[in-house]
């Protein structure tokens, strides 16, 4: 009776412990469940974010060859899924004579470099076409690479934006020296003619009423003589001007730097123009560009003065500086991409 008594108390026993297992494999396979779900979640995820990228994604492993690539780069390069899926290096989309440079940059990759390459990849039609390419790695939780990432940015428009402004500056260069040479040119030569009292103002009235800069005579720090380009750059009218301090079309915190340079031109110490801003009859802020020499006029010692409106070229200067800051800004925030190599 003991025994059996003894029997059925270790059959309770082995139950509640089976019991207890069994509950404790359920819990366990609940959770490995709900891990499969977050895994698939993240897989989806993932998946999804790479499709939706608006630049190039690649996925190669450890001998270059491709594992995955998005729609993005399969449209930018020409070339199908099927086409890139399984291949290795060289890639369709290298073209022959970059490989060289495309394959050092690969190495760099595969060494643990990374930092961003600018390359020359080939669309399926043969075109050639400028890209950013930004490499990274991926690790597992022990810091071992498992994987290399890119993304493939088409920098094409970005060149072409780059060549326009370029072009723009140097035509722009090109017309200021033009316009300096000209402005040298036409004040020598007024310089010289201005010597002969009633005769040189003859002359120098009709030479700058054809000018095509601003000309002005100061003497006792008024004006004398106002051309009609000078009328036109300032807005006022020859009466306005004429017995005007010429300090007064100057915005106040620009007169000093003027009086200044014009004082060192005056005294042989400066040869190339200056620049500074004045406010014209409509309170507009006009950047000008100046030079001045001393003349004889009316028997008494005077400042001849080439005023030419730079207001266009220093707006256009501006803009050129903004495009580039801001293509300068793209470029440095432009996601990090990925190259992803199973090294297992």
């Amino acid at each position: 009776m003991k025994d059996e008594t003894k029997t059925k108390e270790q059959l309770i026993s082995e139950l509640a412990e089976l019991r207890q297992r069994t509950a404790e494999l359920e819990a366990s396979e609940a959770v490995h469940r709900q891990t499969a779900d977050d895994l698939r979640s993240q897989r989806e995820f993932s998946e999804g974010l790479i499709a939706s990228m608006m630049d190039g994604f690649s996925v190669l492993d450890a001998n270059g060859i491709h594992i995955n690539v998005n729609s993005a780069l399969c449209e930018m390069t020409g070339f199908s899924r099927d086409e890139l899926i399984g291949v290795g290096p060289p890639h369709p989309y290298w073209p022959p004579e970059e490989y060289d440079k495309i394959n050092a940059t690969f190495q760099k990759t595969l060494g643990h470099e990374f930092e961003e390459f600018e390359l020359i990849f080939m669309r399926r039609n043969g075109e050639r076409f400028p890209v950013i390419l930004s490499p990274s790695e991926v690790k597992d939780e022990h810091g071992n690479t498992i994987s290399y990432l890119a993304t493939i940015k088409d920098i094409s428009e970005l060149k072409q934006t780059e060549e326009e402004l370029k072009k723009s500056r140097n035509r722009l260069e090109e017309k200021v020296y033009e316009r300096t040479v000209e402005l040298g040119r036409i004040n020598e030569q007024l310089r010289k003619e201005i010597t002969e009292r009633k005769q040189a103002e003859e002359l120098f009235r009709t030479l700058s009423e054809s000018s095509p800069v601003g000309i002005y005579i100061v003497q006792d720090g008024k004006f004398q003589f106002v051309n009609s380009q000078f009328q036109r750059y300032t807005g006022y009218s020859e009466n306005e001007l004429l017995g005007m301090e010429s300090l007064q079309l100057v915005i106040p915190e620009d007169r000093n730097v003027v009086k200044r340079n014009a004082m060192n031109m005056l005294k042989g110490e400066r040869s190339s123009p200056y620049e500074y801003k004045i406010a014209n009859k409509r309170g507009e802020v006009r950047w000008i560009l100046e030079t001045v020499a001393s003349v004889q006029y009316g028997g008494r010692q005077a400042t001849l003065g080439n005023y030419m409106d730079i207001t266009e070229r220093k707006q256009t200067e501006e803009a050129l500086r903004q495009s580039e800051e801001r293509y300068r800004t793209i470029l440095e925030e432009m996601e990090d991409g990925y190259y992803e190599v199973d090294l297992a």
